[in-house]
């Protein structure tokens, strides 16, 4: 019980700041990949599953997730809303677009059917949502299918028993995974400087069969174009 509130303050203050993320690279350069449209430039590197696997000491591959890491860099004078939903992803001369997913959704999927870690006391019960669906799409964003959650909170006795605890082995502790995939995941913010952070993303259903995946940012100006980067898929061998 002492160990719940701490993480699940910490959890509570990465998604209200809406920030965080991780240092960008010196300049865009760095990255595999990169494109600049008006005073935006965007790079992009896709992780290895053990990159990956270190970072978040949890394997997201395994449980059908990519993580890309994302830079975005304004101009000097400039200011770009940015934010992880104004990404998607897409395969070539494949016509499903994918949103990026939200740590709560990663976390629905890697613990299904797994209890969450000890319970707030008395009769406060939290319960984990998720969803997926499909979106038309407007004001310069392209629809396609996207996942979210969310949690609950009610008060009062619960409205069905308490699962019995799973015996199967967890792969890291799940609030601390979920404090792990909010913290570093790109940012939403107002930047007027460079800013990075990582996105995940379901694995689409086909392979790229070029070599790269199709990785987009949607600006939300009126004038802005999507600036789509074509990112090197993981080697074979890397991704054993």
């Amino acid at each position: 019980m002492k160990r719940f509130f701490p993480i699940c303050l910490a959890a509570c203050a990465a998604f209200a700041q809406g920030s965080g993320g991780i240092a960008p690279r010196l300049q865009s350069a760095d990255y595999p990949v990169r494109k600049t449209s008006g005073d935006l430039t965007v790079a992009a590197a896709m992780l290895t599953p053990a990159e990956a696997k270190k970072v978040f000491t949890a394997d997201l591959d395994r449980a059908g997730f990519l993580v890309f890491e994302v830079a975005a860099y304004p101009e000097k004078g400039a200011q770009i809303d940015l934010g992880p939903d104004q990404f998607t992803l897409r395969i070539v001369n494949d016509p499903a677009i994918l949103s990026s997913s939200t740590p709560e959704a990663i976390i629905a999927v890697m613990y299904k059917g797994k209890p969450s870690t000890p319970q707030m006391p008395d009769k406060v019960h939290v319960y984990t949502t998720a969803n997926v669906g499909y979106e038309s799409g407007g004001a310069g964003r392209r629809g396609g299918v996207y996942a979210g959650g969310g949690t609950a909170v009610g008060v009062g006795d619960a409205p069905y028993p308490t699962a019995p605890p799973s015996t199967a082995p967890a792969p890291v502790d799940r609030d601390t995974l979920q404090v792990q995939l909010a913290a570093r995941e790109f940012p939403n913010t107002k930047a007027t400087e460079a800013v990075a952070g990582y996105l995940y993303f379901s694995k689409p259903q086909t392979k790229p069969k070029n070599g790269v995946y199709q990785l987009t940012f949607h600006g939300s100006g009126l004038n802005s174009q999507p600036i789509a980067l074509d990112v090197p898929a993981v080697p074979a061998k890397a991704a054993k």
